[in-house]
């Protein structure tokens, strides 16, 4: 009976669902881009803080909400974006040793990685509800040390990005987003980390 409880024991920590949420999300953005063939290609980007724990290094899941599918992303880059403040006699900020930067190997405070996820190419068909098809992407945990949030480790982060029917002028419907029309706004500038 003690080898079976020790059995059943190993079985359920070894199935239990293998994932790591970080806990320094700085934040990010969700976009998508409207391909030639018709197709959609969906990307994230998620700035973290290098002294906390890493992101998943393989893939993330944008969930789907008011009808919209769920969207597998897989990690094609991690960058190092830390400003270089060793100029002029700052001291050097850093991820630590190379991709995929891992937990804890942040050299100062103002470390800063951007981990870029995409999916592959994707055929959404229909039109999107009036209040638009929404994904979004959920980390669990901030920095303990964020001081504008009361018990900020105990809040989480959500990405969100929607995508509205578009009715053109003179029409009386939405169009099909199937073959696709057009592309999500994308911010044209890193994002301003710190000043040294």
């Amino acid at each position: 009976m003690k080898y079976f409880l020790i059995l059943i024991l190993g079985l359920v920590f070894t199935i239990q669902p293998n994932e790591t949420k970080a806990s320094h999300i700085m934040g990010g953005e969700i976009t998508w881009e409207c391909l030639p063939s018709g197709m959609f290609r969906f990307e994230m980007k998620i700035y973290r803080d290098c002294n906390g724990f890493a992101l998943n290094n393989f893939y993330e899941r944008l969930m789907g909400h008011n009808g919209a599918p769920n969207i597998s992303l897989t990690l094609v880059s991690t960058a190092d974006i830390s400003p270089d403040c060793a100029l002029g006699g700052g001291s050097e900020i850093s991820c630590g040793a190379g991709p995929p930067f891992i937990s804890h190997a942040g050299t100062g405070l103002g470390a800063v990685q951007e981990n870029v996820y995409r999916s592959g190419n994707i055929m959404l068909s229909g039109v999107p509800p009036a209040a638009g098809w929404v994904f979004t992407w959920d980390s669990c945990c901030r920095n303990a040390s964020v001081v504008n949030l009361v018990s900020a480790s105990g809040q989480g982060h959500t990405l969100r990005a929607i995508m509205y029917p578009f009715i053109p002028a003179g029409a009386t419907a939405a169009l099909n987003t199937s073959p696709c029309y057009d592309s999500s706004p994308r911010f044209g500038e890193m994002p301003n980390l710190i000043a040294c």
